[in-house]
């Protein structure tokens, strides 16, 4: 199937809508796709073509923006790198995915490790810059094949190395209609756009947009005092953010009330402490729980405007265009309320991985999420399959525990990660992120945690940090925490 792509038709019915603006200027959809035409052009001078793959290292920007758009109206695909990622392991995504060209802004340029591709940088003030190359005199594509791949994001690899995830231009599409089906978009309206686009979470906020002719602000890297001055003066009217950014925005603005004029803060990526949901409550935050993966493009499942605050505590409902079921271990749907692993297949599902497929005969994906449906149908997620750990016969998710832990004063954010013992086979052990680790008190934490949870469940071991150590945007490192504790065990057993 193909369809006009979404900037282009954007161009058509809202030329003189802002489409980007990232503070220093305003660019309109008229003239964004004057500017894609324009880069696409120079990428065909570069020999790009259908079918090749194009790296993107870079912070969010305008011309970030064009490129993506650019490269798939010539029916290429973006591989985009994470900058939090070492040049090594860069030079490995761009052997794996075999991109033919890397595109880097100035900032990033000098960091590269030898790479084996040819390298121009977005900026325009740069001497390898794309824009001195003469454009290709040649007509550019207005039309999509949809079912082609146009991005390779990869996963965080916060339990392991990343993957290859290939989304297709319908992926994206499909992604952004039942956001803006749930989430009323519209012309005037402006997302702020802080995440990177080298996350789904980034870009779907330009197919959104695009859909509905609303703008996004993009910012390079999060500011939360920039953030509340737009926020405060109205400049935006959506966001998207993770738990760890909203809780630094609420900080910084002293938790003062949020504007009307913000009509939705969409939330994800990480689990949310109970005590941002609280706070949410008390402040009556337009806030919008969600729960998504980089293999559907974005979100699964939200919570819509009109639903209750007190379904913050779950992840809301599926989406149109995605379906969710929860199967156990022998792949068969379970009751209401009954934890089982997150299963998804629609319209939003990827491709598949660089180096093979992975949905089964009914083309469902099981996502290794654990997690229970309501009889309402909302969605609760209790962690990851791999993170469950088997203690004294028990099965015990880390999440059962970080969200009791969460409610003691105190805590700012937690994590669980299993350890092997010789008498129960794995325990738990807590890791405690505060702001005045001095001040924790272990023995009450510990009786809280006997007061709600079973014996077997309570960790015999808390470690009280002031930062736990994170991957991607707002994800917990637990590979990291493991080397942590394994430190700590070896410079006990020195003493």
């Amino acid at each position: 199937m193909k369809m006009t792509c979404l900037i282009r038709n954007a161009a058509l019915n809202w030329p003189d809508a802002v489409a980007l603006n990232d503070g220093n200027r305003s660019v309109s959809y008229i003239e964004l796709e004057r500017l894609i035409v324009g880069q696409a052009r120079r990428l065909k001078r570069l020999g790009i073509q259908s079918g090749d793959r194009v790296g993107i290292l870079a912070r969010n920007s305008v011309e970030y923006a064009a490129l993506l758009f650019a490269t798939s109206r010539l029916g290429a695909s973006t591989v985009l790198l994470n900058l939090r990622h070492s040049p090594r392991e860069w030079n490995d995504m761009l052997s794996e995915s075999q991109a033919s060209l890397l595109l880097v802004d100035a900032e990033h340029h000098s960091t590269l490790d030898t790479p084996t591709i040819p390298v121009w940088v977005i900026d325009d003030d740069h001497s390898d810059s794309i824009s001195r190359l003469v454009p290709a005199d040649e007509a550019i594509p207005r039309d999509i094949d949809t079912e082609r791949e146009t991005t390779i994001v990869f996963t965080s690899g916060s339990s392991g190395k990343p993957k290859g995830v290939i989304l297709t231009y319908v992926n994206h599409y499909f992604n952004a209609l039942g956001s803006n089906e749930n989430i009323p978009l519209q012309s005037g309206d402006c997302w702020l756009l802080s995440l990177p686009l080298c996350h789904v979470g980034g870009i779907s906020i330009l197919f959104r947009s695009a859909l509905a002719g609303s703008s996004a602000h993009i910012m390079r890297r999060f500011d939360t005092a920039v953030a509340n001055v737009l926020i405060d003066s109205g400049a935006v009217t959506h966001l998207s953010l993770v738990p760890t950014m909203l809780i630094a925005l609420l900080q910084h603005r002293d938790y003062r009330p949020l504007p009307a004029t913000l009509k939705a803060i969409l939330l994800g990526g990480a689990p949310v402490p109970t005590s941002l949901i609280e706070q949410a409550r008390e402040l009556k935050l337009p806030l919008l729980t969600s729960y998504g993966l980089t293999e559907t493009g974005s979100q699964v499942c939200t919570l819509s405007p009109q639903d209750s605050p007190e379904k913050l505590n779950t992840s809301g409902r599926p989406l149109k265009y995605r379906e969710l079921r929860i199967v156990d271990a022998n792949d068969v749907q379970v009751t209401a309320d009954t934890v089982g692993e997150i299963a998804i297949r629609g319209e939003v599902l990827f491709k598949g991985y660089l180096g093979g497929e992975t949905l089964d005969t009914d083309s469902w994906f099981h996502t290794g999420d654990m997690g229970s449906l309501d009889t309402d149908g909302y969605l609760t997620v209790c962690g990851r399959k791999d993170d469950m750990l088997i203690s004294g016969g028990e099965n015990i998710l880390p999440r059962q525990i970080e969200a009791e832990v969460e409610s003691f004063p105190g805590v700012a954010d937690c994590a669980v990660i299993g350890v092997p013992d010789t008498k129960w086979g794995e325990r738990p052990v807590l890791f405690v992120e505060t702001t005045a680790p001095a001040g924790c008190n272990l023995d009450a934490l510990t009786q809280h945690l006997h007061e709600r949870l079973a014996r077997i469940r309570v960790p015999d071991t808390i470690i009280v940090t002031e930062k736990l150590p994170r991957i991607g945007i707002g994800k917990v490192n637990k590979a990291r925490l493991m080397d942590l504790y394994r430190e700590r065990e070896n410079n006990h057993g020195a003493d």
